[in-house]
């Protein structure tokens, strides 16, 4: 059911009032006129929900900011979508190139950079006349989807700035900017009361069955908000490819231990699980990320 919100505005706070379609209103919800508690009110609200503003003296910052959160966020989804139908292109090319046999020993890792990009040129014109001409198409459709993805990580770097958590965030293991931001824009902490049930919300605890006083634990729910999923699991996979970095940190121990005794998929996950608990934390104290205690492993009990 779509939602309005109609907003009284003060000098040092605001009130917004919630009415639905039926014209049913919820309680008022008070929020201090500054950017923190007003980001944290709007997260809490879906994307495009209108608000209607009283038109008082001070009310241009106020819509600027109600129209630059959302924005942002947008841009942030739209960049991820955009990365998701390059991996796509990618991975057609990558198919094409094993069908015909067109890997050799010592290929570069990244075939679309640098000395890459030469490789598979030289790879691309060697295959047959029409997958030769399909292939051309999906690789210039792949350059041309970067080039906007450029541009809107070069928009999101100007703004990140003006996100006050990011940085804290920043401090977490494998998170950088976008991710940083991502992971902010997407979670309203006050929502969650406890670092699980975030880790729950981005799809990375396992659902739990329960039958004839047996417990079984099964795969991570595909209910969840899979923006902030992308953000923890390429944070974790982040890690995994520069083990090296972090290699006296509590999320290589946890990620080798959990491979050795499961496999690399779940192992990833689990560091996953261990950003979005401690993003919570972080997000709650505001305060940068700590490793967890030496006595304790559990992630869900250390910032």
């Amino acid at each position: 059911m779509k939602k309005y919100i109609g907003c009284d505005m003060h000098k040092k706070f605001s009130v917004f009032v919630t009415m639905d379609e039926h014209g049913r209103t919820g309680a008022p919800v008070r929020v201090t006129n500054d950017s923190t508690e007003l980001d944290a009110y709007l997260k809490t609200l879906a994307p495009g929900t209108p608000i209607a503003v009283e038109a008082s003296g001070g009310w241009y910052w106020f819509v600027d900011r109600l129209e630059e959160l959302r924005d942002l966020r947008g841009l942030l989804r739209t960049r991820l979508a955009l990365r998701d139908h390059t991996t796509t292109l990618k991975n057609r090319i990558h198919g094409a190139l094993r069908r015909y046999g067109q890997y050799e020993p010592g290929e570069p890792r990244n075939l679309f950079r640098g000395k890459g990009r030469v490789q598979l040129s030289v790879h691309v014109g060697s295959l047959p006349l029409e997958t030769r001409l399909a292939t051309r198409h999906e690789l210039e459709l792949v350059d041309e989807v970067e080039r906007h993805i450029e541009e809107l990580e070069k928009r999101i770097r100007l703004s990140i700035g003006q996100l006050g958590y990011v940085r804290l965030l920043k401090s977490l293991p494998g998170v950088g900017e976008i991710l940083g931001a991502t992971i902010y824009l997407e979670i309203d902490v006050q929502r969650f009361a406890c670092a699980e049930k975030l880790a729950s919300y981005a799809g990375l605890t396992p659902q739990v069955f329960a039958s004839g006083g047996k417990m079984r634990l099964g795969r991570t729910s595909p209910v969840a908000n899979h923006y902030l999923k992308w953000a923890f699991v390429e944070a974790a996979s982040c890690i995994v490819m520069h083990k090296h970095r972090y290699r006296d940190w509590h999320v290589v121990e946890l990620y080798n231990r959990l491979r050795a005794a499961k496999n690399h998929g779940k192992a990833t996950v689990a560091v996953g699980r261990h950003l979005a608990e401690a993003s919570w934390w972080i997000l709650q104290k505001k305060q940068s990320y700590r490793e967890p205690a030496p006595a304790s492993m559990s992630s869900s009990k250390n910032g």
